[in-house]
């Protein structure tokens, strides 16, 4: 017939998750025929970059100060405020529903590479995998509240205020950045390596340092 599987459709996506919560419900440990619920991490993917990802906050404050990329806006699966989110509900066909009522209270997403519990665990934390930052929490079985109403099962979510919104131009300035971090720290290696080749050429030299 020529019909083929839209991946990225959301009611598909909600589908997935469906079917593999009651597999992992039965088996305790996620099976390899449902693995492909989880998703890549957007933080290691190069080709074709998403322009719009959200990144830890906290990272910030941490050496070097390059926010790790936790999910892209593709990641985000949506739910109306107050309502349940099923996957046999139409209204989910389209990935851009373009419906007022869509909550952001809670940024729900899907499982992703670096939530390394995720596949055998039925609930637990999300931390950030560079910083160790807790971010938000998931549950197969049970789902989560969102503040609106709207329980979500299964649930994977961020919470807002540990995470930020970040466009093309801030994800090209944080790149920019860690190329310029790296390239100092080489200069400091080989100048340290230098420094400390000279003092074991000069014995007087590193007497006189020492004094």
């Amino acid at each position: 017939m020529g019909w083929k599987i839209d991946r990225s459709n959301n009611q598909f996506r909600l589908f997935r998750l469906h079917v593999a919560a009651d597999m992992i419900k039965k088996a305790k440990i996620l099976p390899q025929s449902c693995m492909d619920v989880i998703k890549s991490d957007p933080a290691l993917i190069t080709v074709k970059p998403e322009p719009v990802v959200y990144r830890c906050h906290k990272c910030r404050y941490v050496p070097h100060k390059i926010r790790r990329i936790l999910a892209s806006a593709s990641n985000l699966l949506p739910h109306n405020t107050k309502q349940k989110s099923l996957w046999v509900d139409g209204k989910w066909l389209s990935r851009d529903q373009g419906t007022p009522a869509l909550c952001s209270q809670t940024y729900f997403v899907e499982p992703l590479a670096w939530m390394s519990s995720v596949p055998h665990s039925l609930q637990g934390k999300l931390h950030c995998p560079k910083c160790q930052n807790k971010l938000g929490s998931f549950s197969w079985i049970m789902g989560c509240q969102c503040p609106c109403g709207s329980k979500i099962s299964p649930a994977f979510y961020l919470v807002p205020s540990k995470v930020e919104w970040s466009n093309m131009v801030q994800n090209v300035q944080d790149a920019t950045a860690s190329l310029l971090g790296t390239k100092q720290r080489n200069q400091l290696t080989l100048h340290t390596l230098g420094s400390a080749a000279e003092l074991r050429q000069s014995p007087q030299r590193c007497r006189a340092i020492l004094v």
